[in-house]
């Protein structure tokens, strides 16, 4: 397999809903690791990977199990994922202020789709907790009834859920294949206490090898 950051996708110019797109199956990704409970350490798009140029095998490379509360981890796991997303759209990654982007949220709503302005407003301002994956879900279903409403009378009036595109928001069979295998070695890709781990056994080693020669054992 093949990946390439969030970074490197983006020095292709990306349209909106290219970016959407990509953010959207990003979230699907993370659900199904937060239903598992994994939680992503990183949301740096460097550590980030789309595999093989496809937007629907979306790589976290930094994850764990969850050490907490679930609730406080995947609330904080979306907050985090809104700021990402903010910053694909902004094409910005350079850091934002929480408080400065909570206060200012409206500066920023021009570089949003207009039908996603009031979800990441929930989780910016309002401390939301919701998926933008289950916000999308429920947009077309809402979409779909209106529809339905409007075409009641017509030759056309049974309009199935396959047809709305409303049954293509699981990507779980991707996900199995690309997380499989850390999840059968127990393998976590969060790098950053690796190198801990291995200078921890380095003392370890050396203070048991101290002991066995000083008391001659």
């Amino acid at each position: 397999m093949e990946g390439m950051t969030i970074i490197e996708w983006l020095k292709t110019t990306r349209t909106e809903e290219e970016k959407r797109d990509l953010l959207l199956n990003l979230d699907i990704a993370l659900k199904y690791l937060n239903d598992r409970g994994i939680m992503v350490t990183s949301f740096d798009p460097n550590d980030i990977e789309i595999i093989d140029n496809n937007i629907k095998e979306i790589m976290f490379n930094k994850i764990d199990h969850m050490s907490g509360p679930s609730d406080y981890i995947i609330k904080s796991n979306i907050y985090d994922e809104a700021k990402l997303a903010l910053g694909v759209y902004l094409n910005y990654f350079d850091g934002f202020n929480d408080n400065f982007l909570k206060n200012n949220y409206d500066e920023f709503i021009f570089a949003l789709p207009p039908d996603d302005v009031n979800y990441y407003k929930g989780i910016i301002v309002r401390g939301s907790s919701v998926y933008l994956s289950e916000f999308d879900l429920e947009k077309r279903k809402r979409d779909l009834s209106k529809l339905e409403e409007e075409v009641k009378g017509s030759s056309d009036d049974n309009i199935s859920d396959e047809m709305y595109g409303l049954m293509e928001i699981n990507n779980d069979k991707i996900n199995n294949k690309l997380y499989s295998r850390i999840f059968r070695e127990g393998a976590y890709a969060n790098t950053s206490i690796v190198p801990k781990v291995i200078i921890l056994l380095g003392f370890i080693i050396c203070f048991v090898s101290l002991v066995l020669y000083f008391f001659g054992l």
